[in-house]
C-alpha cells in the first residue's frame, strides 16, 4: 500500500509541474545570446525550447529603418549569421518571434505590440575586426614565380592570387608596390590586382606590396616575394626525390656508359644515378639524368631506361648485395615520376655532326615513384640477374600538370609527362646485362678539343621566327627557310658567340603554310625543322 501511495504521489508532482509549465507562455522561455565571430561576423543563438510552430526572423537597423536578413519558421534553435557590410561598426539587431499566419504579430500575446524580453530580443554588437588587420590576413596575398617560354632571356612569369575570406568585405580599395611602379588608390573587385603579373629576368627577385583599405581609411599591408632562378647548366642535376627515410641523404652522382642493343642503330647510353642506404636497410637506386645517342631511335625510351638499370645493377658500383651470386629482397628503385627531354648536337671540325644526343630528365617538382625487388644474381657462364617485383605494386597516379624542365642550352620550357610505368616492366629471369660501349664514347660526351656542342631551339613571335641558339665552339650560322616545293624564301648568316645567341627572321611577308627551317654551323648540317605560319 506504501508503494501505491508513493507513486500516486510522483504522480500528482508531475502532474502538477506539467501544470505551472504549461501555465507559463512559451516565450518565457526564449534566450538570445550574440557572439562575435573571428571572421568579423555576428552569430546570434537562439534557444526556443516550446514555441515550435514560432516563425524566427532577425533584422538590422540601417541608418534608422529595420531590414530583414533572416526568417525560418522551421528551425527552433536556429544559430543566425550575419557579416555585415564594411565589416566594422555598430550593428543594432533585433530578434522577432511572429505568429505564422499572422504576419506583424507577436506569437505570444495576441495582436498586441512586441514585447521586449518576450517575443523580441534588440541588442547591438560593435565591430573591430577590420580596424585591426584580421588574423592570418598575411596569407591572403601570394606571388609565384615560374620558368615561362612566354618571358625572353630564361625569365620567369610572375602571377599572384589574392584570397580574402568571403565574410570579410570591408576592404573596398587597394593601392599595389612594386620595385618598379605603384598604382594610385583602385576599386578593389575580386583579384583584379593591377600591375603585378608580368615576366622578371633570371637572377633577380621581384618584391610586390598590396595596401587594402576600408571605407574609414583603416589599411592593411601584405607584402611577398619570389626569385627567378638563373639558367640552368647542361651539367646540372636535379635533386633526388625521397620517398620516405628522410634523414638517409643519397650519396654522390655516379656515371657509366651503355650500349643497347635492338636499336636502330648503335645506341649509346650515358646514365647518372644516385644511390643511398635507406633507413640503414633498403638499397636505392635513382637515375637522375639518361643522354641516348641518335642511333638509340627505334628503342622506346621505358626500354633503356631499364636496360640502363639493369646495367647499374651488374656493375654495382653501390657495393649492394648480392655483388656476385646469390639474392638480396632489399632492393628498391626510385624515381621521379614527371621527365621531360631536350637535345644537343656534337659537331666535329672535320666530321660534322657526329651526334645528335637526346637529354632524359626528370621535372621539378615532381612527385617520386617507388617500387620493392628482389635481385638474383647468377655469375654463369652466362651471366644473368633475375628480378622479382612486389607483385602488389600498383604505380602511383602522378599529375605532371604543374611540373616544368628547362632545356639548359635555350632556356626553353618542355613539357613534363608521367613516367613512373617505366618501373612495371623490369621483372624477368634470364636477363643479360648491357655491355658498356667499346667506341663511340666521346662522341656522346662530347669529350676532347675537337668536339663543339650546339643547343637549338625556335617559336613565333608576331611578325618574325625568333630562332636561340646556345653554342660551345661554332663560329658562325647560316638560316635558310624554305616552301614545302624547295623555293628559298630567305636567307641569314650570322656570327655567333659561345653562349647564347637570338637571331630573329622576319616572316611578316610570309603566307599562312608549312615551311622548312635548315640551320648550318660552320658548314655542317646541324638541323632540318617543319614549321607552320598561321
Amino acid at each position: 500500500m506504501k508503494k501505491l501511495y508513493l507513486l500516486l504521489g510522483i504522480m500528482l508532482c508531475v502532474i502538477s509541474n506539467y501544470q505551472i509549465t504549461q501555465a507559463l507562455p512559451c516565450c518565457s522561455y526564449i534566450t538570445v545570446v550574440p557572439q562575435i565571430t573571428d571572421d568579423c561576423c555576428i552569430e546570434i543563438h537562439v534557444n526556443n525550447p516550446y514555441c515550435s510552430g514560432a516563425v524566427v526572423t532577425l533584422e538590422i537597423n540601417n541608418g534608422g529603418s529595420w531590414s530583414e536578413v533572416y526568417k525560418d519558421s522551421i528551425t527552433q534553435n536556429p544559430v543566425i549569421k550575419y557579416c555585415p557590410p564594411g565589416g566594422s561598426g555598430l550593428v543594432e539587431y533585433r530578434v522577432k518571434f511572429t505568429e505564422p499566419f499572422k504576419p506583424g504579430e507577436p506569437y505570444c500575446g495576441g495582436a498586441g505590440p512586441y514585447i521586449e524580453g518576450f517575443t523580441m530580443y534588440s541588442g547591438s554588437v560593435y565591430l573591430e575586426c577590420c580596424e585591426d588587420c584580421p588574423e592570418g590576413y598575411e596569407s591572403w596575398f601570394n606571388l609565384e614565380s615560374k620558368k615561362s617560354n612566354n618571358c625572353p632571356d630564361n625569365g620567369c612569369e610572375i602571377t599572384h592570387s589574392l584570397n580574402i575570406p568571403d565574410s570579410i568585405d570591408c576592404y573596398t580599395n587597394y593601392r599595389v608596390e612594386t620595385d618598379s611602379s605603384f598604382t594610385p588608390i583602385l576599386p578593389l573587385v575580386s583579384d583584379s590586382l593591377f600591375n603585378i603579373n608580368g615576366c622578371i629576368a633570371a637572377g633577380t627577385t621581384f618584391n610586390a606590396k598590396v595596401i587594402l583599405f576600408t571605407a574609414n581609411g583603416d589599411s592593411c599591408i601584405i607584402e611577398d616575394s619570389v626569385f627567378c632562378d638563373e639558367p640552368r647548366d647542361s651539367t646540372d642535376l636535379q635533386e633526388p626525390c625521397v620517398p620516405d627515410c628522410f634523414g638517409t641523404p643519397f650519396g654522390a652522382p655516379l656515371t657509366d656508359n651503355f650500349m643497347i642493343a635492338g636499336c636502330s642503330g648503335l645506341c649509346l647510353v650515358k646514365v647518372t644515378y644516385v644511390s643511398r642506404k635507406a633507413c640503414g636497410i633498403w638499397q636505392d637506386l635513382q637515375i637522375l639524368k639518361m643522354e641516348l645517342s641518335q642511333g638509340c631511335v627505334g628503342c622506346s625510351d621505358s626500354y633503356i631506361y631499364q636496360q640502363a638499370l639493369l646495367g647499374i645493377i651488374d656493375l654495382n658500383r653501390m657495393g649492394f648485395t648480392p655483388t656476385d651470386s646469390g639474392c638480396a629482397s632489399t632492393w628498391r628503385v626510385t624515381q621521379g615520376g614527371c621527365w621531360s627531354d631536350w637535345y644537343y648536337y656534337v659537331v666535329n671540325p672535320t666530321m660534322g655532326v657526329i651526334d645528335t644526343v637526346r637529354v632524359l630528365e626528370p621535372c621539378t617538382l615532381t612527385e617520386c615513384c617507388l617500387q620493392s625487388m628482389t635481385v638474383c644474381k647468377d655469375p654463369g657462364p652466362p651471366k644473368t640477374i633475375t628480378i622479382t617485383y612486389d607483385s602488389t605494386y600498383i604505380p602511383p597516379s602522378i599529375d605532371c600538370e604543374d611540373t616544368w624542365l628547362e632545356d639548359p642550352l635555350t632556356g626553353w620550357i618542355t613539357q613534363c609527362y608521367p613516367k613512373c610505368d617505366w618501373l612495371t616492366d623490369l621483372e624477368g629471369t634470364d636477363m643479360q646485362p648491357p655491355p658498356p660501349p667499346l667506341l663511340g664514347k666521346k662522341a656522346l660526351e662530347g669529350e676532347g678539343e675537337s668536339s663543339s656542342r650546339i643547343g637549338i631551339q625556335m617559336f613565333q613571335v608576331n611578325d618574325h621566327m625568333q630562332i636561340q641558339i646556345n653554342n660551345e665552339g661554332m663560329s658562325s650560322v647560316i638560316l635558310k627557310v624554305m616552301d614545302i616545293l624547295g623555293k628559298e624564301m630567305i636567307t641569314v648568316n650570322q656570327d655567333i658567340n659561345n653562349g647564347e645567341n637570338i637571331i630573329r627572321i622576319p616572316i611578316n611577308g610570309f603566307t599562312s603554310g608549312a615551311y622548312i627551317l635548315t640551320v648550318i654551323a660552320d658548314d655542317y648540317l646541324i638541323k632540318t625543322e617543319k614549321f607552320i605560319i598561321k
